[in-house]
């Protein structure tokens, strides 16, 4: 066990600072993301204590022009 037994805090409203990370993803996965009536993000939610948006495709970075089903998840 890589931290000794012990669990990571929740991030929750007593956090001082904001943390962002995107992540770009096929369009076809942002459906696995979501889940059967929203089940999955809203368990990473709950669990986690994070606020997670799956973005609109007109807020993809320029990099994914290329793709475009790609998505952005913020």
């Amino acid at each position: 066990d890589d931290n000794n037994g012990m669990i990571a805090p929740r991030v929750g409203t007593g956090h001082s600072a904001k943390n962002m990370i995107r992540l770009l993803i096929a369009g076809s996965q942002a459906g696995c993301l979501i889940g059967v009536s929203g089940h999955s993000i809203a368990e990473i939610r709950n669990s986690s204590g994070a606020t997670v948006q799956i973005m609109a495709p007109n807020h993809l970075p320029s990099c994914a022009s290329a793709h475009e089903s790609d998505r952005l998840v913020q």
